[in-house]
């Protein structure tokens, strides 16, 4: 075990843990009167999901950084993360070659030179818009990393969108939000949080960013 990516790792979670604890104890501070209580609680869900986001982004750029330390050639990085490599590095591996053929035999050319160097995987994430179960699993599998299991993590993922996407379009009045609610999603995205952590730390332990 990298105890200097796992002290990163628990750094990060500590940090975010005071902000989903201050985002859940806000809202019961002295002073504040109905409505302000509820503002508090609706613009929740959209600060929740930046965590979130933040956190998915922050956990394996830090992964990638650990996995760049090790200069792995191309016959020693495991398939996945080699193809995200070279398409991070050549984008018509997944836009379409254009072009004439002069181009395309310059194009590799340098794919060739690329595969001879120490791959040096890009900070670039395969993400979208949003970070829902089934992004974060094709992230994990780009890294060659344990999948989520479907339940109970996409209801739990979805609400979280569900709610953010419906406030940040002006929709935040038409919903009744319960503190009983924000807080189970806080609750539901650290368990996220600490698995995502965990399923890392034991691929890098188990070497499976390598083509054993």
């Amino acid at each position: 075990m990298n105890n200097k990516l796992e002290s990163l790792f628990l750094e990060e979670r500590e940090r975010i843990g005071k902000e989903l604890t201050i985002i859940k104890t806000l809202p019961l501070k002295k002073g504040l009167n109905q409505k302000e209580k509820s503002i508090l609680l609706k613009f929740s869900f959209p600060n929740i999901y930046s965590i979130w986001e933040g956190y998915v982004k922050f956990i394996f750029r830090a992964y990638i950084n650990e996995l760049n330390t090790l200069s792995l050639k191309s016959s020693q990085i495991h398939n996945n993360l080699l193809t995200h490599s070279i398409e991070c590095k050549f984008t018509q591996f997944r836009t379409g070659f254009n072009g004439n053929f002069e181009d395309r035999c310059s194009l590799f050319v340098k794919l060739f030179e690329f595969l001879k160097k120490p791959i040096s995987i890009d900070q670039k994430l395969p993400t979208e818009s949003n970070i829902n179960l089934k992004v974060l699993n094709n992230m994990l599998f780009t890294f060659n990393l344990e999948k989520f299991p479907e339940f109970p993590f996409k209801g739990h993922l979805d609400y979280l969108l569900e709610m953010r996407n419906r406030i940040a379009h002006g929709e935040g009045n038409e919903i009744p939000i319960v503190r009983e609610k924000v807080n189970e999603c806080i609750n539901n995205i650290s368990v996220l949080m600490e698995e995502l952590m965990q399923k890392i730390l034991k691929g890098y332990k188990e070497q499976t960013y390598k083509n054993l």
